[in-house]
């Protein structure tokens, strides 16, 4: 006859039994016997034991694993960078920092260590990296790369970008004209524009010499002879004409005398190039009675008259 285990004690009953003669316990086989087994151990203060693969491959158990081997893996790096800084004497990042240094380095033959001296054999520039070459006394040596430099740029100009001064390279674009005054002033270059605006303007001076009167309540209280003019016409930079002009005549007439200094004025009126009258105002002059003088720099037209270009025409006019 079969024979079965008691799931609870142990002892092996009959198997056409259902209760085990000596502990009372049911008598099953299979799943069924180790459910009574859990749960006679459950009621006795037992936990129920976990399989040996699930506990195995338990969630903490493998983060526990993984740190351990990360841990493993970095020391073992740190020690493998420490024993070749020690057998070289430098590190490979410090190469640039040198232009000749001595290097020990171990042989496998016990009775000699290799040690090196280093130069530089070729410069490293903006395109082509360096080396450095170590060497032995015994003759054995090796090369190390040196990283190219950085390039060396000019600054951009209005005609060019930035270029660099060892190989040619550009970078970036040319700088934007500036115009003031029909002047780049980056670069001093002239404004298209000013240039087309000035060439349509000209100026008709009256017609030389030119007596001019100052007077004071009827009476005449100096008089100059103008005997040349000179004009420029400039470009503004609201887009518009301005015109200066220089004076060059005598006072002949003044109630000071011969030779004393004197200050007065000359009237102007501008026609612009529709026939207009445009503008007018007054000149001040200063000078000695009987002598030349030269009156500079006279403003006839600013930016903010906004002047076109074109023909213009002056009159000079007596002033009171």
């Amino acid at each position: 006859m079969a024979r079965v285990k008691c799931p609870i004690c142990g002892k092996r009953v009959a198997s056409s039994v259902t209760v085990c003669p000596d502990c009372g316990a049911p008598v099953e086989s299979g799943p069924a016997a180790e459910s009574i087994k859990q749960a006679h151990n459950i009621k006795n203060g037992k936990k129920p034991q976990r399989p040996l693969v699930a506990a195995i491959f338990s969630p903490f158990i493998i983060i526990y694993i993984l740190i351990f081997l990360f841990a493993v893996f970095m020391i073992g790096l740190t020690i493998h960078s420490f024993i070749d800084k020690m057998r070289t004497g430098y590190d490979n990042d410090d190469v640039d920092d040198f232009d000749s240094s001595v290097y020990v380095e171990p042989d496998e033959d016990e009775d000699h260590n290799h040690i090196y001296q280093s130069v530089i054999t070729r410069q490293a520039t903006c395109t082509t990296p360096g080396e450095r070459t170590f060497t032995c006394d015994c003759g054995h040596s090796y090369v190390k790369s040196i990283a190219t430099t950085p390039h060396n740029y000019s600054a951009a100009t209005c005609s060019s970008p930035r270029k660099c001064s060892v190989c040619g390279a550009t970078s970036g674009s040319p700088l934007t004209h500036s115009y003031m005054q029909g002047k780049c002033v980056l670069c001093g270059g002239t404004d298209p524009a000013a240039d087309s605006a000035i060439s349509r303007c000209s100026l008709s001076l009256p017609a030389l010499p030119k007596t001019v009167k100052n007077t004071l309540g009827g009476q005449t209280i100096s008089t100059l002879s103008i005997s040349k003019i000179s004009h420029k016409f400039t470009y503004e930079a609201t887009g518009g004409i301005g015109l200066t002009l220089d004076l060059t005549g005598t006072i002949t007439d003044s109630p000071w005398g011969a030779g004393q200094n004197t200050v007065t004025r000359v009237g102007w009126k501008l026609y612009g190039p529709d026939g207009r009258l445009f503008k007018t105002g007054t000149m001040v002059v200063s000078g000695t009675v009987g002598n030349e003088f030269t009156s500079k720099g006279n403003n006839l037209l600013y930016s903010f008259d906004n002047a076109p270009a074109g023909s213009y025409r002056l009159e000079l006019s007596d002033t009171q």
